[in-house]
């Protein structure tokens, strides 16, 4: 496992740290506005979508998990997870995006080609966890979509620090809140932390290798296209307008 672990933090470096979505997303010569505003329904999307993938596919019953502690801190870590799009509501709250009225023109947007990779990435993930039922093999998929999610929203901190400047409100999901619990660790509770350093030092054979290494790269092509869509979103490639409006920051400025 340790071999895997390793992958993780090689393909994270060379494929996805210098992803290009970072610059665009830090760049002071496009408005706090549009950084926040275009890439936000994609998000919102997956936010919403993972929350499905944490509760539904990739915790175990709870009867399966009840004999096995290593599926029980898995399920754990799924239950603290699954509860981050509580912030994102927050947050769309302060935005004041909650004021968009057409539910129709929202909803065909969310289902249209601009979000498609938002929903792609999360029926493929599902996909994945549903074929790794070995609980080593979520804990690759855990492992991965932590060390993305902590890269992400360390560099989405300073946006929210931007805007409590400007506006004086805080922000959550895309703040210090959500960072402080994507720490790029598997398990939330000092128990689990034993079992995890334990599992990393399991050897596997062969056959799990083989699986393990083809999952962690298949997850971190599910999240570079993603990423990928984030990118042309805030660049403001083929989208003419968004179905979100931030007044709260408009009247700010």
């Amino acid at each position: 496992m340790r071999r895997i672990g390793d992958l993780i933090k090689q393909t994270m470096k060379k494929d996805m740290e210098q992803h290009p979505f970072f610059k665009h997303l830090l760049s002071q010569d496009i408005p706090l506005e549009d950084r926040i505003i275009r890439w936000l329904p994609s998000i919102t999307y997956f936010a919403m979508g993972f929350k499905d993938v944490c509760n539904l596919y990739l915790n175990y019953p709870l009867d399966e998990a009840k004999g096995n502690k290593l599926k029980a801190a898995i399920n754990d870590h799924c239950r603290e997870d699954g509860t981050h799009w509580k912030w994102l509501m927050a947050d769309l709250q302060t935005l004041g995006v909650n004021r968009s009225p057409n539910i129709v023109a929202t909803l065909s947007f969310m289902w249209g080609t601009d979000v498609e990779y938002a929903r792609k990435s999360v029926y493929e993930l599902i996909i994945l966890c549903q074929e790794a039922n070995d609980p080593l093999l979520r804990i690759c998929i855990i492992q991965c979509m932590e060390t993305l999610g902590h890269h992400l929203f360390k560099n989405c901190c300073q946006l929210g620090i931007q805007y409590e400047q400007n506006t004086g409100k805080k922000l959550h999901y895309f703040g210090k809140t959500h960072l402080d619990h994507e720490e790029g660790h598997l398990m939330c509770n000092p128990s689990d932390v034993i079992l995890e350093d334990e599992a990393w030092e399991e050897q596997l054979d062969d056959e799990l290798f083989q699986k393990a290494t083809k999952l962690v790269l298949e997850v971190f092509r599910i999240n570079k296209a993603r990423w990928d869509e984030y990118c042309r979103l805030i660049k403001g490639d083929n989208l003419e307008k968004s179905i979100f409006t931030l007044e709260s920051l408009t009247n700010a400025s």
